[in-house]
């Protein structure tokens, strides 16, 4: 059976530490298939790294008809577009479609998310809730509100365009080939990725599902190399190369769990904006007027790329100081071990001794005023309507 932790690394094998910015060739997810013989009048190869609903809606064009027509007929009684079938949940289902495409059942696995992103996950993966380090589509029925991005300079060198399965990863904002931002959009009608409803007129995926606009015409800008870098060591992680944090070095699950703290700490610091985690963030040397607060104020797994971008290349240049410098300047900024551990969140433990060394509580001391016999109803602020006002706007169509 085909299993990603036997797939190499495309370049030198290495260890890899948080400092400097590394630029390697991207890793390959899974190799596709080969020597297909179908029972279907057109053979339809799954491509290096192709997402399954990818290969799927490229069948059902290829045979000249829509994708639901085809998978009704599969599954007569399963609405699978109403979900996110790429996160996997195929159990008993991958059979019969092995069987008329000819692609191998193991092959079909591989081209989802579940095998790869489960072993960052110490608890089971709830099939109805966000995954952690995946892009959410926001299903309702048919209609998706994001979660599939693309690089239309990669669309358009493709002879066959098709959705690749690290495109669902939320660390992935930037094209490593082109060094241009993903694009979650239509540049010309602003919606949502979704070749699954393509019709059987379609030439092909790299056409919009609402307008019809050719999606390898979108408008780039070009990603920040602080969060290519970052994306690079994701992968690396993800595969099994060695990551350190100082001199410490960390499993794939560590590592991950360490990054969340420091998006965390930067998501915390410009929502709120507490003094002392503010003055940490600027003496680390990230300037946070540069960095914009997500609109939305949504987890990461619901942001746009250009606002994970901003995120994902704070977060490294956090990682490459190392453990000393950070400790030096919380320390410095008077920092505590309550100011830097979020209450739903456990802190990771290759940070144990940076927090061991912080004082528990602050010196100062707020004064506790007298609760009033009555409170005074305050408007919502700004920044709270705002927000609420731009995830009203994400669910409209």
């Amino acid at each position: 059976m085909f299993s990603r932790s036997n797939q190499n690394w495309q370049g030198a094998d290495r260890q890899v530490h948080c400092g400097g910015e590394i630029m390697a060739t991207p890793y390959s997810w899974h190799p596709g298939s080969n020597d297909v013989v179908p029972r279907w009048a057109v053979p339809v190869q799954l491509l290096p790294d192709e997402l399954l609903s990818s290969w799927l809606t490229r069948a059902a064009l290829d045979h000249g008809c829509d994708p639901l027509v085809l998978t009704g007929s599969l599954w007569p009684k399963w609405r699978v577009w109403t979900l996110d079938f790429d996160r996997g949940g195929l159990q008993g289902k991958l059979g019969q479609l092995s069987f008329l495409s000819g692609v191998r059942e193991e092959w079909l696995s591989a081209a989802t998310l579940g095998p790869t992103i489960g072993e960052l996950n110490q608890r089971p993966l709830q099939p109805n809730a966000v995954w952690p380090w995946i892009l959410a589509v926001g299903a309702r029925n048919r209609i998706r509100h994001g979660g599939l991005q693309f690089c239309p300079r990669c669309l358009a060198e493709d002879r066959i365009p098709y959705y690749r399965l690290h495109w669902r990863f939320a660390w992935h904002s930037g094209c490593q080939k082109h060094r241009v931002l993903l694009l979650d959009k239509c540049s010309t009608c602003r919606r949502p990725i979704e070749p699954h409803r393509l019709s059987a007129g379609d030439r092909d995926l790299a056409v919009c599902a609402s307008c019809k606009s050719d999606l390898r015409d979108g408008h780039v800008a070009q990603t920040k190399a602080r969060a290519l870098a970052f994306q690079t060591l994701a992968d690396q992680a993800l595969c099994g190369v060695g990551v350190c944090y100082g001199s410490d070095q960390l499993t794939a699950r560590e590592w991950f769990n360490l990054c969340r703290f420091f998006l965390t700490l930067l998501r915390k610091s410009l929502r709120s904006r507490p003094l002392r985690l503010v003055e940490l963030i600027a003496t680390l040397g990230v300037d946070i007027e540069q960095l914009s607060t997500p609109a939305t104020g949504l987890p990461l797994e619901l942001l746009p790329a250009h606002e994970r971008d901003s995120l994902l290349a704070a977060t490294s240049q956090l990682l490459n100081l190392g453990p000393a410098v950070f400790l030096e300047a919380a320390i410095a900024v008077g920092l505590t071990k309550a100011s830097l551990c979020d209450v739903k969140q456990s802190p990771p433990a290759s940070i144990d001794h940076i927090l061991s060394r912080l004082p528990t509580t602050s010196k100062t001391f707020r004064k506790i005023l007298e609760t009033p016999s009555f409170r005074r109803i305050k408007p919502c602020p700004k920044g709270v309507i705002m927000r609420k006002l731009a995830r009203l706007q994400r669910k409209m169509r």
